[in-house]
């Protein structure tokens, strides 16, 4: 008997088997060489690195660098790690340019607000949410 496709999805579902394309980079050893790689040749502020530059370069998309960051057996594996150093390694190179070239400083700071790169910043966060509670105790005076 020929399973239908769904039927089929089930089954292997039920084996362990999520399905779905295997990852583009088969280790966290991989996918950390290939962006060492990528920031070796993008070391200076005429060649500066690009987050969707150097996704373009990985050939992977926004989507699966955030399954590599976000779900179990990414974690476990350790893709986890080497993307926030990637992160790390663009929020540094941003900072120092900042500091390395005072006519850059508001592109740099505009660069290191991006959530990939920090996500810092300038202002003040207030949180308008939270709920105060005032306790007051009345006495009668004899």
């Amino acid at each position: 008997m020929k399973l239908t496709k769904e039927q089929a999805a089930n089954k292997a579902r039920e084996n362990g088997k999520l399905g779905g394309r295997p990852p583009k980079y088969q280790s966290a050893v991989d996918l950390e060489s290939a962006i060492n790689s990528y920031f070796d040749s993008h070391t200076d502020k005429s060649n500066a690195p690009k987050w969707h530059d150097m996704l373009y370069a990985l050939s992977i998309s926004d989507d699966t660098l955030l399954n590599y960051r976000t779900k179990d057996n990414y974690i476990k594996s350790g893709y986890s790690d080497v993307i926030k150093r990637a992160e790390e390694r663009f929020c540094a190179f941003w900072q120092q340019c900042a500091l390395d070239n005072p006519n850059l400083q508001s592109f740099c700071i505009f660069e290191l607000k991006q959530p990939h790169n920090g996500g810092f910043a300038d202002k003040q966060q207030v949180d308008t949410n939270s709920k105060q509670q005032i306790e007051v105790t009345l006495r009668t005076i004899d």
